[in-house]
């Protein structure tokens, strides 16, 4: 009797220790198929976006205040921003009339921006041979901005948005004054011709 009672101990024992394995075994011998995780691509990009919804100190001056304030040069017309001065000019010409962002008065502090591309190159801002005719807007980021724009962004970045060929705004002024000094200014959308847009300004 008590060799029989021994006998299904260790049998229910032995069942007991083999009962999870089982669907381990079933779920081993099944082929595992690998999980391809998509990659994920992590890029800077510049697109439009609303002035509130920049993460950034950013300050927009319109054409229409350019023509407003009579603004012809980079100078005068960041005379609209605050916290921005840019002197008459230095040693080294009207070339060194290098705006003042935050207190740092450098030419690779900043980087000038010309519908995109660096006016100029990266390391010499071409402040005084930027025309201001046909300008569309004038962005002006305060802080730095390398991962968007490079390294000599560190304080600011001026961007200079012409207006696009296939805009349809058009203009002409003319200014007079005493002396003999005046001046004038026309910007018009020529006709399209097929899939090319262009526009005349000066």
């Amino acid at each position: 009797m008590h060799v029989q009672r021994t006998l299904w101990v260790a049998i229910l024992t032995a069942g007991v220790c083999l009962a999870p394995r089982a669907p381990l075994a079933a779920q081993t011998g099944k082929e595992r198929v690998p999980i391809v995780i998509p990659p994920v691509e992590v890029v800077a990009t510049r697109i439009p976006e609303a002035p509130h919804d920049v993460p950034a100190s950013i300050e927009v001056i319109t054409g229409s205040d350019l023509r407003a304030r009579n603004a012809t040069t980079l100078r005068e017309a960041l005379a609209l921003a605050a916290g921005i001065s840019i002197a008459p000019g230095g040693d080294a010409g009207p070339a060194s009339a290098v705006p003042e962002i935050w207190g740092l008065r450098e030419m690779d502090a900043f980087l000038l921006v010309v519908d995109g591309i660096p006016w100029g190159g990266a390391f010499n801002p071409a402040v005084a041979s930027l025309s201001l005719q046909d300008i569309e807007r004038i962005e002006i980021l305060r802080g730095p901005a390398p991962v968007t724009y490079g390294a000599t962004s560190f304080v600011g970045v001026i961007h200079v948005v012409h207006r696009a060929a296939a805009a349809r705004a058009q203009y002409a002024e003319a200014h007079g004054a005493t002396f003999g000094s005046g001046g004038g200014a026309v910007d018009l959308a020529l006709p399209a011709a097929g899939t090319w847009n262009s526009r005349l300004s000066g």
